[in-house]
């Protein structure tokens, strides 16, 4: 089981892949190669999404799938740590 923070890095990174490749996608919309590797960071960001939540809780309110509403109880990312 990673860290808190190697599970974070790991998910930003993938999420910053996503982020690059919509912006390349939006000048070059034709590349079949570009779109296939999108979707390839776009799935490895909701498995890395998945399991940072499923260690950590969820990363926002909107996408929060708890039966109770007190995921904001929890410590905040810049109070980990602290504990």
């Amino acid at each position: 089981m990673m860290d808190y923070n190697t599970m974070l890095w790991e998910m930003s990174g993938e999420q910053f892949a996503c982020l690059d490749m919509q912006l390349y996608l939006d000048t070059h919309p034709g590349d079949e190669a570009a779109l296939a590797m999108y979707n390839d960071y776009q799935r490895k960001y909701m498995k890395a999404k998945e399991q940072f939540e499923n260690s950590n809780g969820p990363m926002t309110a909107t996408y929060s799938t708890h039966k109770r509403w007190d995921w904001a109880c929890d410590p905040w990312p810049w109070e980990k740590e602290a504990n």
